[in-house]
């Protein structure tokens, strides 16, 4: 996610995208678009679908973040989810320990004080074989400074596949067979089960039909 192609992956509570400053482009994405955050706030910004981290080998979260949070009393967190209910805040390269004071509870992590633009990296390992996944950044504001607040940009979920996408009867290779796994797929109209879903979802774009089909085609063609 770039920015550059607006916010129709997420759901964004007040967040917005903004032109003041960005990592590449010329947008960004941050918490307070018209200023400061406010008091007293409680505002996140959240993956509108579920991702897929199974069949991921050592899968990370990757965006460009700049800051200026009280330091010590406010929050950013970057957290995840398998029900998009209850959420877990997640450490990065760049993350701090909370100060028990303020919104910032003993024993989390998060984002405070104030950094330029950095490249930041968040291991998902827990994750890798979750099938359905929501991330979402959260700032958390007590009633005394407010700050600039959080931007980032660039955001990415990237990882080493474990499997070779297409190959549903595991001989290593795409070949005319797989593609007519994946035709018996669609036209039997079941519902499918992971294995499948996974496998067969080749351009991943969470769903299986045609264009996995030509995407398959286009493969074999290209070798």
């Amino acid at each position: 996610e770039d920015a550059e192609s607006g916010l129709s992956d997420w759901d964004t509570n007040d967040w917005g995208l903004t032109s003041t400053s960005s990592y590449n482009g010329n947008y960004s994405i941050t918490d307070s678009p018209q200023g400061n955050y406010s008091n007293n706030s409680i505002t996140a910004i959240r993956t509108s679908n579920q991702i897929n981290l199974d069949g991921l080998n050592y899968p990370t979260a990757r965006f460009a973040a700049k800051w200026n949070i009280e330091s010590n009393y406010d929050f950013v967190q970057f957290q995840v989810s398998t029900d998009s209910t209850h959420w877990t805040s997640l450490p990065g390269i760049y993350t701090e320990n909370g100060s028990g004071s303020g919104t910032q509870n003993t024993g989390e992590v998060g984002y405070d004080g104030q950094s330029d633009w950095v490249e930041e990296t968040v291991d998902l390992s827990a994750y890798a074989d979750e099938s359905a996944v929501y991330f979402r950044f959260i700032l958390k504001s007590d009633g005394g400074v407010t700050r600039d607040g959080f931007y980032f940009d660039d955001f990415s979920i990237q990882g080493y596949l474990n499997y070779l996408p297409g190959d549903l009867d595991e001989n290593g290779e795409l070949d005319i067979f797989d593609v007519l796994n994946i035709v018996e797929l669609i036209l039997s109209n079941v519902e499918l089960n992971e294995f499948q879903q996974t496998r067969a979802d080749v351009n991943f774009d969470g769903e299986v039909n045609i264009y996995d089909i030509l995407a398959m085609v286009d493969i074999i063609l290209s070798n």
